[in-house]
């Protein structure tokens, strides 16, 4: 009765720009559908763990809050996050996050940041929900089979300075010419670079 999918709202694989001295506000790092498909009753979420995997230290040394976002409404009643797995898990009163039968609704993860200590940046971050984790009710408490799939998000690196990418294309027109060895090819790529914390430079010109 309940499947948890990807969602097209998931952010690409991205820079997360973060302060060294304050915290960032909310960034959203994750986005999740929840699916009732074809089940005959509403369902109800009484809890839903998220699990954050960070690659270096735990995740309490990277996030001040968190909370969720499902179609305008905000929900931030957590149990407090386990630093060492990695597992916040959003608890709901009777009927206060209810999916309509048959609908499908986004899951917005949205981390408010601490500052950023220079050893730890580059960082890499990361989340994923598993629907077997959840506790959630329709006619009765769902379980089993009845409990589907999981959704993992893309990964994001954490910087206070650097640059990032977007919007980049690549075309490649190749030549081919009578003989072995003479063969080439004309590439071109296009890329939209945002520089932040920082000036960067792009040298013109081979180095060889």
């Amino acid at each position: 009765e309940l499947i948890v999918r990807r969602s097209d709202d998931d952010p690409d694989a991205s820079t997360i720009q973060l302060d060294d001295n304050s915290r960032s506000g909310y960034k959203t790092i994750f986005a999740f559908d929840i699916d009732t498909d074809d089940s005959k009753n509403d369902i109800d979420i009484r809890s839903l763990p998220v699990e954050i995997t960070v690659s270096d230290d735990t995740l309490n040394t990277f996030m001040h809050d968190i909370r969720l976002v499902v179609d305008g409404d905000t929900y931030t009643d957590e149990r407090a996050a386990d630093g060492s797995t990695g597992v916040v898990t959003f608890d709901f009163d009777r009927n206060e996050f209810t999916i309509d039968s048959g609908d499908r609704v986004t899951v917005e993860v949205q981390v408010d940041f601490r500052a950023l200590s220079s050893s730890l940046e580059g960082t890499t971050i990361y989340g994923h929900v598993n629907a077997s984790a959840i506790e959630a009710e329709g006619k009765d408490a769902l379980s089993g089979s009845q409990l589907q799939s999981a959704a993992t998000g893309e990964t994001h690196t954490l910087y206070t300075k650097g640059s990032s990418v977007s919007d980049n294309t690549a075309t490649a027109e190749v030549t081919s010419v009578s003989g072995a060895n003479n063969d080439y090819a004309t590439f071109k790529i296009s890329v939209s670079l945002t520089a932040f914390g920082q000036d960067v430079y792009i040298p013109i010109g081979n180095s060889g």
